[in-house]
């Protein structure tokens, strides 16, 4: 491993006799940074494929037109039980007093 540290960027370079015991298939890379500057430690987290041949992965385009967002029910049925206990509870104060 070899790390390059100018300014603001690091590079990290792995060798390849790192790389070569790794498993053919999805790999996860996670990096731990701490500073005297911050609070906490950042963390930084991404996968990569490795084949056993060099091979061009197709690439793929990502159409955000047909991306469906899906909306929050759970936050309209919470708000609708707050009503309906207020409301109850109103309507046995006054039937109450």
């Amino acid at each position: 491993k070899e790390l390059d540290i100018n300014q603001n960027q690091v590079s990290i370079k792995i060798t390849s006799e790192i790389t070569k015991e790794l498993q053919p298939g999805t790999n996860q890379i996670k990096i731990f940074t701490v500073s005297n500057s911050v609070l906490k430690p950042d963390i930084f987290e991404t996968n990569f494929l490795i084949t056993k041949e060099k091979v061009e992965l197709p690439k793929t385009e990502i159409n955000v037109k047909n991306v469906k967002t899906g909306m929050n029910y759970y936050i309209w049925i919470i708000l609708l039980t707050i009503i309906v206990l207020v409301m109850g509870i109103a309507i046995y104060v006054k039937k109450k007093f």
